[in-house]
């Protein structure tokens, strides 16, 4: 009991992190309070790059609302296809996934979705180990180094993976850019935060700095960098996945043991993730500006088409990339081929689950 009223502080709101479920918001200690999305402070933007303003129609319209949820299942899926990426020697995430399972598709899709599999991982692995320099001279968008020409085969299919299984929702295709790029943004933030947390833990495992037992032969269990990863991506970063601790893996691996290789192969990876997502977001600004001045130019008269036919099948081909976001423009033409039967794969997808069927094909072809 007091005897004159004290004056506590008000509590910062801040969003609810993950899929929005509603008006709500928590206080800095975790309670939930009623009330809209926009009572939040300014450092409390599900989405930090949006304003305010803008963020508060993502709970009150309906359509923005078919957009987030696009943009999360696609988002889901990446972080899915990247986690259960196929070595044979970690434990498999592909149950862990808040996705619907491949036993729910046909015999016969998930014949071709292994075929189309196989197509996509060999064109990669011939991209990163082959050098581009004997290929013979090229353009100036041509990968000069194995790197670069990962980071070109994970463009392509990323983009063409996102546009095609987000047609399947009721979104607007001129929005697709923009939903492609938070999603980037966001998935970025997140390998960004991860990879600065694995490399501080490999400090922690494989040096004498907390025990005088370990090394740098030492072996910790799978379920360390697994417990990173959950919280990272799911209880950080808010994407849909399962708790390793609650639910096994449906394929434990080759290794009972991680070492120290297996953590730098994860930050090199997660490194790898980062230059493409950048990448990318700078693919569909290139797209937009195309867009933008596409639509601000007047009538002129076309181009004369060249007398090859080779070459005047290639120009229309860039033509119909301009106006398409799913086509992304390659000189290589095997790069174009595994884009386009990955195309026609989620094509066949109809129904009112085409959307959470092409997320979970997402998830497997991207496992390159």
């Amino acid at each position: 009991k007091v005897d004159h009223p004290v004056r506590l502080p008000r509590p910062r709101l801040v969003c609810a992190r993950g899929f929005p479920e509603g008006r709500r918001a928590v206080d800095a200690s975790g309670r939930w309070r009623a009330g809209p999305a926009h009572s939040a402070g300014p450092t409390g933007m599900a989405i930090p790059w949006m304003p305010r303003e803008i963020s508060t129609r993502l709970y009150e319209k309906e359509h923005e609302l078919e957009n987030v949820k696009t943009t999360y299942l696609m988002s889901t899926a990446w972080v899915g296809g990247f986690l259960a990426r196929e070595d044979g020697r970690r434990p498999a995430w592909f149950n862990r996934v808040k996705l619907m399972p491949v036993s729910t598709l046909t015999p016969d899709l998930q014949e071709h979705l292994a075929n189309t599999c196989h197509v996509i991982c060999m064109k990669a692995r011939q991209e990163v180990t082959s050098e581009p320099a004997k290929r013979g001279p090229g353009g100036p968008d041509r990968p000069q180094t194995g790197w670069q020409a990962g980071l070109l085969v994970a463009r392509v299919m990323w983009r063409t993976l996102f546009a095609t299984a987000a047609a399947k929702a009721n979104i607007t295709k001129a929005g697709a850019p923009v939903l492609f790029m938070s999603a980037c943004q966001s998935l970025q933030s997140a390998c960004r935060k991860l990879l600065t947390t694995i490399w501080l833990e490999v400090q922690t495992q494989f040096t004498s700095k907390m025990s005088k037992y370990r090394n740098i032969k030492s072996r910790p269990v799978w379920n360390v960098m697994e417990g990173l990863q959950y919280k990272t991506f799911c209880e950080d970063m808010g994407f849909g996945l399962f708790d390793p601790e609650k639910v096994s893996a449906s394929s434990a691996g080759s290794k009972p043991a991680s070492d120290l290789q297996d953590y730098l192969e994860e930050a090199l990876a997660l490194r790898f993730a980062i230059d493409w997502l950048n990448l990318s977001m700078k693919d569909a600004e290139d797209f937009l500006d195309l867009q933008t001045k596409r639509l601000q130019r007047k009538a002129m008269p076309r181009a004369r088409l060249p007398g090859d036919a080779v070459e005047a099948q290639l120009q229309a081909l860039k033509e119909k990339s301009v106006d398409s976001f799913a086509m992304m423009w390659s000189d290589d033409a095997e790069i174009r081929g595994i884009a386009s039967l990955a195309t026609r794969l989620m094509d066949g997808l109809e129904g009112p689950s085409a959307m959470h069927f092409a997320a979970h094909l997402q998830l497997f072809l991207q496992l390159f």
